[in-house]
């Protein structure tokens, strides 16, 4: 799934990289965590975590009109390894991605949404 905003409202993003850019990162060792309410719900790594998100990139890199089409400060999703998971009213999931640090979304009560 390369996002569409067909079923996401927004996103969430961290800091930036937890390490100098041109240390060496083992992708092997590499492990993406998803909890919910600080309960863990997938747990994924390594080469199929990477090369989900590079076959994403290669491929939107190959349907764009030219190559200044995607530009530094540009922000691409590319989905993800794990499936969609849900997630109830008032829950907080949290995402830690090792040396790519971590994020954390509480998302709104209903009963707290003003309505238009």
């Amino acid at each position: 799934l390369i996002a569409n905003n067909a079923i996401h409202a927004g996103f969430c993003r961290g800091a930036g990289l937890l390490w100098p850019a041109e240390e060496w990162v083992d992708v092997d060792a590499l492990i993406l965590k998803i909890l919910i309410n600080d309960e863990p719900v997938e747990v994924c790594g390594g080469q199929a975590l990477v090369q989900t998100i590079s076959h994403s990139l290669h491929w939107l890199w190959q349907q764009l009109p030219d190559e200044n089409a995607l530009q530094a400060g540009h922000v691409v999703l590319t989905g993800s390894l794990p499936p969609l998971i849900p997630i109830a009213s008032g829950g907080t999931v949290r995402g830690e991605a090792g040396c790519f640090g971590s994020v954390e979304a509480t998302f709104a009560d209903d009963a707290n949404l003003a309505t238009n």
